[in-house]
Formats: structure tokens, C-alpha cells, sequence
């Protein structure tokens, strides 16, 4: 069996419908081979503490490595954004999940759990 990198457009309608179905807030980014898009994946998944390896499936190279195989990442890509303010508890995150791959029931157990900021951190 040969695994797909990219998603289909009837897999990308079924995961709009699935967003919309079950309430949630998104937006579409295309993924760039360019400085600023380089510097938002690394941002999320830091923050997410995520590696990026896990976005093209094998280990990555630097910052050009990155560029040349933008087309590589596995897709869709969701993921979570907390509301995070200045009234969030300090270790509070903008992100704290990445789903690599549209997985139904996954996204369906994070939804079930919450989003509430406060709720999901430790408290230090």
C-alpha cells in the first residue's frame, strides 16, 4: 500500500463538513515555500512541542532543506489554537496539538476534552 502525502479534494470537503458539523472555528493556510511560512510551522510546532520531522514523515533538513520540500507535508494539517490573553495563567499555550492527517475520531476525542486554556494546563 502506498501512503499519500496530500489530501484530496473530497477529503479536504469531508474535513470542512466535519469542522462545521462539530462548531469549529478554522481557516485554510497554503503552505508556502518561503521564509514566513518556514517561520509560522516552526513557531506552532515549538509551541506545540511538536517535531517537524512529523509534518514531512522523515527527518528534516535546515531552513532551504524545509523550502525545496514544502510539497512534502503531509496534509491537511489542523491545528489547535487555544484563546490565549493576558488573563491566562503564564504557562498557557497558543497551541497545544497537531494532527497531521485528517483522523475523525481523534479530533473528535480532543473536541470531547476541551479547549478551555485555564482547564488544560498544570498548574505550576
Amino acid at each position: 500500500m502506498v501512503e499519500k502525502n496530500h489530501i484530496t479534494e473530497d477529503d479536504l470537503e469531508e474535513a470542512i463538513e466535519w469542522l462545521h458539523d462539530h462548531h469549529c472555528l478554522y481557516f485554510l493556510r497554503k503552505l508556502e515555500a518561503d521564509d514566513e511560512t518556514i517561520k509560522y510551522i516552526k513557531g506552532i510546532c515549538k509551541e506545540a512541542g511538536f517535531e517537524l520531522d512529523q509534518l514531512w514523515g522523515m527527518q528534516v533538513g535546515d531552513d532551504e532543506w524545509l523550502k525545496q520540500n514544502m510539497e512534502k507535508i503531509k496534509s491537511p494539517v489542523f491545528v489547535w489554537a487555544n484563546d490565549v490573553s493576558i488573563d491566562s495563567p503564564d504557562n498557557a499555550k497558543m497551541y497545544d496539538y497537531i494532527q497531521v492527517g485528517f483522523d475523525e475520531g481523534e479530533l473528535k476525542e480532543k473536541l470531547e476534552e476541551g479547549s478551555d486554556p485555564i482547564k488544560n494546563y498544570k498548574q505550576e
